[in-house]
């Protein structure tokens, strides 16, 4: 398993013992395909997020006579797409610090997601009177402008995925996010994992499809959030079930909230 990485120059492998670097200080959660951790790294004497994603759970429904060329195509993907990530530049953008490929004590290959940390996420705070929702609002907006700007949807964008010192907001967690590769359809059909408040009505179909329209209708899912004067989460999920007209919102909002995803406003 571990020659299988080793023999292929385009799978970065880490041969250093990375993990003895690493101090496991708190479990966070488990994020899109992974888990995800507070750590310290005695090398440079700071406190990160590592996110693990063990490679054989993505490819554990496929036969075992496909697993080893399947879980070598699926991570030459991961890769591909965390160096794409990794180059994004912006204040509102989580950055990926670093990454790597270990193998754990019964050497199953764990992808390791090293990113700057951060007390709270929006979920943490959303309906504490001291966050500044104005800016954090803004910041959200343009953080995903941008990555639409560049070819890619978010796709599981959520107050669970975003990260905030209470002033600014700073999105992250891509596990899902994918770039926009095709110029003639608007639809993308693989499966879509995100969470089921947030989803958009073409992402919740027997068929899911999934465009930057989505990620708008998830954008005016959490406006209401912020802004809908609802003191906890349960009150505000009841209130969302009788419809959008329950909460006082800015006509731009609503067309964000559209069930037709061409009605939707883009950024």
């Amino acid at each position: 398993m571990i020659q299988l990485f080793k023999n292929d120059s385009k799978l970065v492998v880490n041969n250093l013992n990375q993990s003895s670097l690493i101090k496991t200080l708190s479990y966070i959660g488990g994020g899109s395909h992974g888990k995800v951790y507070k750590i310290y790294n005695m090398l440079d004497d700071q406190i990160y997020s590592l996110k693990k994603i063990d490679l054989l759970d993505e490819i554990s429904d496929i036969s075992s006579d496909d697993q080893l060329s399947s879980l070598k195509d699926n991570t030459s993907l991961l890769l591909r797409e965390i160096r794409v990530l990794a180059k994004l530049e912006h204040p509102n953008i989580l950055r990926y610090n670093t990454s790597w490929i270990e193998f754990n004590k019964i050497n199953r290959p764990i992808l390791c997601i090293q990113t700057k940390f951060y007390d709270h996420t929006l979920t943490d705070v959303m309906f504490n009177d001291n966050l500044d929702k104005e800016n954090i609002w803004k910041d959200i907006v343009n953080a995903i402008k941008y990555l639409h700007s560049k070819g890619i949807m978010h796709r599981d964008l959520k107050p669970d995925n975003i990260f905030t010192d209470m002033q600014h907001a700073y999105v992250g967690d891509f596990g899902l996010a994918k770039y926009y590769e095709n110029s003639d359809s608007r639809t993308m059909s693989d499966l879509y994992m995100g969470s089921e408040l947030y989803l958009a009505p073409e992402a919740k179909s027997d068929t899911p499809v999934y465009t930057f329209e989505s990620d708008i209708y998830s954008l005016g899912v959490i406006y209401l959030q912020l802004f809908g004067h609802c003191k906890s989460l349960t009150e505000f999920i009841s209130i969302f079930k009788i419809g959008i007209d329950s909460f006082k919102v800015p006509d731009n909002v609503k067309l964000m909230l559209s069930s037709e995803p061409s009605k939707r406003p883009t950024l």
